[in-house]
């Protein structure tokens, strides 16, 4: 609210500045022409806030704003005689380790413990100006009707003509139904008036009446109330006050009264005024301007002069009306957003993103290009790509192509051959399909018996080795076992604890068949879990002495069943995740120091309270699981403008700052204010979104902050938006906690105040 009233107060004086201008260059005086301008503003000023706040703005940025970052899914490519595989790319062919299960993230204010509290003295402050000013208001307001019911009808002058004995001056009350009050008391009774000077008196009134002057002073108090502390507007309520006077003074004029009796009328109220200490007894400015003074002078002033009426030409109107409706739209609804410009050549935030996803397009299109391709083959042309593929095995695409053509045609015989034909002929190259043996028992055999004759045949290389282990994970799983340990011995310079650590986990969840894809497994059976095999397996990692092992068991664990733990047909009946924390546990018991397996911990950790809390009810949890829902829940709300994500998130904040116990709560004013950055992006903020950027990194660090996901869409859209530095204390501020990213965090900031855009990647893993 303060950074609304903040910004609207800006803004109004702008405008107010602008309009000046336009009205002293164009040589405006016409006094109906000037209040309508002022007014205008005044309504601007007024309006300011609630349009600000409802972000009706336009928004004209030098750098575009990042647009919301499209995520592109990338298919996993089926192995097997099962669904169609996906084109084969160069990053395919390279063995990594299973992506993690992702953390939901979210985003965040300030920390409890290094809150400014003067912010918050200062609106309070605010408040209490506002309280007064709008007391005074209603107090003088509540003395007008006093005034009014105790008025008397003077009906020989009309009905909206009353006397009344509390007045020293004539004076208009209300904006509905005005009333216009004479004075009737000792020292001032309208009845000993000359007839012309009550109807100077009469002319005046009532043209306030037709102007509807009393609703304009209203509004311009209740702005004054609002806008207590800008100079602005105290001087519009009196402003515009003068105007309607000096126009009211011209109507008495243009009825034919002298100029020098009527600046006498004048004279003669302001002594009475004065002798009462007021135009009213207990009055203060609700009723318009006081007739003493500076504005009195300067009224007797324009009133001898004798300056006639002004009146603008048609064409001067509607130019004065289109140039001052223009600036109140420009100055109201625009936002220019000044970023600092990246280096010449750099491509923004956003353009990389777009470059992602044309990428991803690009094999999307491949993919396509090649199933239509496929579905033009002929059984001809068939057999003649199997003849080139068996001269030139090497060519990737030719192989998937004709692949693609044996699956779409459903030609079991056909690419059980084609396995069998690489097996024997290709035992190094890995290819992405197996022979499944509850479909096709005998040919599995036969893959089988090629995969062992290979490994009699010795020296074996590890790719032979790997290839017929992971062949044989469907349908023989010791033997698969006996072939990576023996592949561990007979090339100790080689990586086997993952092959060993998927292995396991396949035999653990019970899969059956072959391994479908690296990130899922597509058929589990209990009975193979709970079989002879994988209990010789739990026994044997419970006592096992390798840390790398049993962390990679445990990773994998995690990342397959994963997948399961949210479906309705998880065939998963024990608890697979406190099965991968025992492991864990016991590599972190081996080696306490281990970097990833104190992730590994982290996110196992995060699983089991997801899978705790989910179909928890939000208000009978404790803080700090009410804490983990809440952050959990940010990521699917952060999409939508609907003002929900930023009152999940000011309620995560106000949980975090209030139970400062446990890490839970810096947790929670991370996600936080990394959500009510964005909510202050879409409404044009980008100060404030900085502001959250950076609070969100001053929180003290936990296992979230060192081991969990690093959301960079707040940071991207920042640079963008030419909030580079902010971006790059960011980054500075976060290399500390992230110890796993922080040099290469260092490196983007240093980038950044280079004027360099670095590729932050939009939800990096670590």
């Amino acid at each position: 609210m303060e950074n609304l009233l903040l910004e609207a107060s800006i803004r109004s004086a702008l405008l107010a500045v602008l309009i000046a201008l336009v009205l002293r260059v164009g040589r405006i005086r016409s006094t109906p022409a000037q209040h309508l301008i002022w007014l205008s503003v005044l309504l601007a000023m007024f309006t300011l806030p609630v349009w600000l706040g409802l972000d009706f703005r336009l928004s004209l940025p030098v750098l575009a704003p990042p647009s919301p970052s499209a995520t592109v899914s990338e298919s996993g490519a089926p192995f097997a005689v099962q669904p169609l595989p996906e084109p084969i790319r160069p990053a395919d062919t390279q063995r990594t380790n299973p992506p993690a299960a992702a953390v939901p993230e979210a985003q965040p204010l300030m920390p409890a413990q290094r809150i400014r509290r003067w912010p918050q003295i200062v609106f309070g402050l605010y408040l209490l100006g506002v309280a007064v000013m709008l007391a005074r208001l209603l107090i003088g307001v509540w003395q007008a009707r006093k005034l009014v019911r105790q008025a008397q009808p003077c009906a020989a002058l009309g009905d909206n003509v009353w006397e009344s004995g509390a007045c020293a001056a004539p004076v208009t009350i209300g904006w509905r139904r005005p009333l216009i009050v004479l004075p009737a008391n000792e020292t001032e009774h309208w009845q000993r008036w000359p007839a012309q000077k009550l109807d100077a008196v009469l002319i005046h009134e009532r043209e306030h009446v037709r102007r509807r002057d009393q609703l304009v002073h209203l509004l311009a108090l209740v702005n004054r109330a609002v806008f207590w502390f800008h100079p602005l507007a105290w001087w519009l309520a009196g402003k515009l006050s003068d105007l309607a006077e000096t126009a009211c003074d011209a109507a008495v004029l243009q009825r034919g009264h002298a100029q020098t009796d009527y600046a006498e009328y004048l004279i003669e109220l302001a002594r009475s005024v004065e002798r009462m200490g007021g135009r009213l007894k207990t009055m203060g400015g609700v009723l318009g301007t006081a007739l003493t003074g500076s504005s009195l002078a300067q009224r007797i002033e324009d009133i001898l002069q004798a300056r006639p009426a002004i009146r603008l030409a048609r064409w001067q109107a509607g130019v004065l009306a289109f140039a001052s409706l223009a600036l109140i739209v420009l100055v109201s609804a625009c936002q220019f957003v000044q970023s600092k410009k990246p280096a010449a050549g750099q491509l923004s935030m956003n353009q990389q993103l777009q470059r992602r996803a044309e990428e991803n397009q690009k094999w999307e299109r491949e993919r396509q290009a090649l199933d239509a391709a496929v579905k033009q083959l002929t059984p001809e042309q068939a057999q003649t790509l199997l003849t080139q593929v068996k001269a030139n095995p090497s060519d990737q695409q030719m192989v998937l192509k004709l692949v693609r053509y044996y699956q779409h045609k459903v030609d079991v015989p056909g690419l059980v051959a084609l396995t069998l034909w690489f097996i024997e002929h290709q035992p190094e190259t890995l290819w992405v399909w197996n022979i499944h043996p509850a479909w096709d028992r005998a040919s599995y055999d036969k893959g089988k018996a090629l995969w062992l004759a290979h490994l009699k045949r010795k020296p074996v290389s590890a790719a032979t080795y790997r290839n017929a282990a992971h062949y044989l994970e469907g349908g023989d799983k010791p033997r698969a076992e006996k072939i990576l340990l023996e592949a561990r011995q007979a090339h100790p310079q080689e990586e086997w604890s993952m092959d060993l650590g998927m292995h396991y986990a396949q035999a653990l969840l019970g899969s059956v068949g072959p391994m479908a894809e690296y990130n899922v497994i597509r058929e589990l059976a209990m009975n193979q879990a709970h079989g002879a095999y994988a209990q010789a397996v739990r026994a044997k990692l419970a006592q096992s002495n390798d840390a790398e092992v049993l962390f990679q068991t445990a990773q994998w664990l995690s990342s397959w069943s994963s997948h399961w733990l949210w479906r309705k047909d998880n065939p998963i009946d024990f608890d697979v995740l406190a099965l991968a924390q025992s492991f864990n546990e016991r590599a972190l018991t081996l080696q306490p120091a281990a970097e990833k397996a104190l992730r590994q911990r982290f996110r196992l950790d995060e699983m089991a309270t997801s899978n705790r809390l989910r179909g928890a009810v939000l208000e009978q949890l404790a803080p700090a699981d009410r804490m983990k829902k809440l952050r959990n829940e940010l990521p699917f709300l952060t999409a939508n403008k609907n003002g929900a994500a930023e009152n999940k998130a000011r309620e995560l904040l106000a949980l975090g700052q209030q139970h400062t116990n446990g890490p839970e709560s810096n947790n929670a004013i991370f996600h936080a204010s990394l959500v009510l950055g964005q909510c202050a992006l879409q409404r044009h903020d980008k100060r404030q979104a900085a502001q959250h950027l950076l609070a969100a990194s001053a929180v003290s660090p936990t296992d979230l902050l060192r081991y969990g996901p690093v959301d960079m869409t707040l940071a991207r859209q920042l640079v963008d938006w030419g909030e580079r530095e902010a971006v790059a204390q960011y980054l500075e501020r976060f290399a500390s906690i992230n110890q796993a990213r922080g040099n290469e965090m260092k490196q983007w900031a240093a980038q950044l105040r280079q004027g360099l855009n670095p590729d932050l990647l939009p939800f990096h893993m670590n």
